[in-house]
């Protein structure tokens, strides 16, 4: 693992605002995160975990501070090169699956490559290999409805990865999955980390967090404290 910090936040703030009443996020918040590392971030409902995620992967920008990711503030990015960060650098997987009902499993994992341009054969070939990859090359031509929940989450992974980025960041991928296909979901991700992907886990499960190499526990925005496996 590198020394230098692949992520830094340098105390990053986020606050939303209820009408007029300012609602703190996030509170001063500073973290780095090496290339190659398997974060997770642990607390309960409103800690501030999946605004993190949010900050980090260009959807929603900091109120205040800044947010390096490769050497590169990406707070300071216009719409356009932020659209191109997401698409180049970042991997997401979210709880819900967010998997398009009317599209089968191939289709889902190939929609990214039709926005970023890529021919329709290099597309179907990326997405069948990806499918393959976590455990679906028999599932291809399925309906989310006619796969399982873990079955769906693994299509959601492989939709994340096809276009190759380097970090993945996951809001509680387990939350809506048994313990079995909880384990396995967190096997795969495990298994793509030791590939040199960086991962940053949103959870409030203990045992999703013995995953990583490091959990940050999160309580009303701000670090309580670091704890390293």
């Amino acid at each position: 693992m590198e020394t230098a910090g692949f992520i830094a936040l340098k105390e990053v703030e986020k606050t939303f605002f209820l009408g007029k009443n300012p609602v703190p996020a996030v509170r001063n918040f500073s973290l780095t995160v090496e290339k190659g590392e398997l974060l997770c971030l642990v607390g309960p409902s409103g800690c501030g975990k999946s605004t993190l995620l949010n900050l980090i992967g260009g959807l929603d920008r900091p109120t205040r501070g800044n947010i390096l990711v490769g050497g590169t503030d990406i707070t300071r990015l216009g719409e356009n090169e932020l659209c191109l960060y997401r698409r180049r650098q970042i991997g997401f997987v979210f709880q819900s699956f967010n998997l398009l009902p009317q599209f089968t499993a191939l289709e889902n994992v190939e929609l990214p490559l039709i926005f970023a341009g890529m021919e329709r054969q290099e597309r179907l070939r990326l997405a069948r290999e990806l499918l393959e990859r976590v455990g679906l090359g028999e599932r291809l031509l399925h309906r989310p409805t006619e796969l399982s929940g873990g079955q769906q989450q693994r299509v959601a992974i492989a939709r994340a990865l096809v276009n190759r980025p380097a970090i993945l960041l996951a809001d509680e991928p387990t939350g809506n999955l048994d313990t079995a296909s909880g384990g396995e979901i967190m096997a795969l991700i495990k298994s793509l980390n030791e590939e040199g992907i960086t991962c940053i886990i949103a959870t409030h499960d203990r045992e999703v967090a013995a995953y990583a190499h490091r959990i940050v526990v999160l309580r009303d925005g701000a670090v309580v404290r670091i704890e390293e496996l």
